[in-house]
């Protein structure tokens, strides 16, 4: 069969309604089981974020929330944001040497 005969054949099968609807009643069992939603990438963040902090891997977890951000859209990942009014920090703050990041609370 030549090519343009498949092509075709599969046009007039593809405009058929009742095969475009069985197709779509197929395909959905798939569909759902492999969707993932936004709220379900958000969780599995937030539960990554707090593994982390519970192991003291603070790069992980700040890591993970920065990912939580950009996933729900408050980031351009393209341009660097300034921080939100009230939430600034100076340019030349750091902690001390003898200065050490207090543990985060176990949750």
């Amino acid at each position: 069969m030549k090519d343009a005969s498949i092509h075709r054949a599969a046009k007039e099968l593809i405009d058929n309604p009742k095969i475009v609807s069985r197709l779509a009643e197929l395909r959905q069992p798939a569909i759902e089981t492999a969707q993932i939603t936004l709220k379900q990438h958000l969780d599995d963040l937030k539960d990554l974020r707090d593994k982390a902090t519970l192991r003291h891997q603070y790069t992980a977890a700040i890591s993970a929330e920065i990912a939580r951000g950009r996933a729900a859209g408050h980031y351009d990942s393209k341009k660097a944001e300034p921080p939100p009014q009230g939430l600034t920090v100076p340019e030349d703050y750091s902690l001390s040497p003898d200065e050490s990041v207090p543990d985060a609370p176990i949750l």
